[in-house]
């Protein structure tokens, strides 16, 4: 009983549906693109140190929300969320390349 509660917390029982896989693979999709903008940004300044409070905010946030989704995958509110604190780290990012 003890082992089939913890998979049912975790997850591991609740049924997944297409739609489920659908936003998942979006919210990756999502996070190889912002990765690869970030990359691309942060390499016009390479000797330049890239890092605030409010950068290491945005990155914990977007991480919680990553982790919700994995709870809740068929939360597809959690999706604009991420897309909106990527689209705010990367501009910040930019704004401090820019400086």
């Amino acid at each position: 009983v003890m082992a089939v509660l913890l998979l049912w917390q975790h997850g591991a029982l609740v049924p997944r549906s297409p739609n489920d896989r659908l936003i998942q693979r979006e919210a990756q999709a999502m996070t190889r693109e912002y990765q690869g903008a970030l990359r691309v940004i942060t390499a016009s300044a390479p000797d330049q140190r890239l890092e605030s409070a409010d950068l290491r905010e945005l990155d914990r946030s977007a991480a919680q929300i990553r982790n919700a989704l994995l709870r809740d995958p068929n939360a597809r509110f959690l999706l604009g969320r991420l897309q909106h604190t990527y689209a705010m780290r990367l501009a910040l990012t930019q704004r401090a390349v820019m400086s």
